[in-house]
């Protein structure tokens, strides 16, 4: 209804939008930790093809080891592809819901405004508002999850691996 506050800065429309679908957000959490970190463990495994390959005498062919190391690699840019498309394929589906359920949430909010607020307030420029209300929330998950998640996830990953290679590389990356 109307007394109730809208969302009046980021945090607070950040997590009207969560409280839409929780599950859902922790699904594309969990989806966007396996997409992310394909690269840096892909960049892992071909540096521990290139040091294999590196001390074998190719008159022996390629070592055992470097087969192995191939296949992990191919597997963890699968499985990320995977999840990246497992992704895309719930946000097509998702996101008309999502906008529906926003819009209707903002519609009530204004309809339980008395009628002096309809006739102070043009009705085709209410209209719009919430249109773009629900616009701006579809813009909201996409913001969070390459701007914001996308890059925690890689700093933290980089930070990792370069600690478990040296803590002085981790440390100035700190």
């Amino acid at each position: 209804n109307g007394d109730r506050p809208l969302p009046h800065d980021f945090r607070e429309f950040a997590v009207y939008v969560w409280r839409k679908n929780p599950r859902l957000w922790l699904l594309f959490f969990a989806q966007d930790v396996v997409h992310f970190m394909r690269y840096p463990l892909s960049f892992i495994f071909v540096g521990r093809i290139i040091d294999a390959l590196k001390g074998a005498n190719p008159a022996n062919g390629i070592p055992h080891a470097v087969t192995g190391l191939l296949m992990a690699l191919t597997g963890v840019l699968f499985i990320g592809e995977l999840a990246h498309v497992w992704t895309a394929h719930i946000i097509i589906h998702w996101k008309p819901k999502l906008r529906a359920a926003i819009r209707a949430d903002f519609l009530n909010y204004t309809m339980g405004h008395g009628h002096a607020y309809f006739q102070d307030n043009f009705a085709g420029a209410l209209a719009r508002k919430i249109s773009e209300v629900a616009e701006s929330a579809l813009r909201l998950p996409d913001i969070i999850r390459f701007q914001i998640w996308f890059a925690a996830i890689q700093m933290l990953t980089a930070l990792t691996f370069l600690f478990t290679v040296n803590a002085v590389y981790g440390l100035v990356l700190l």
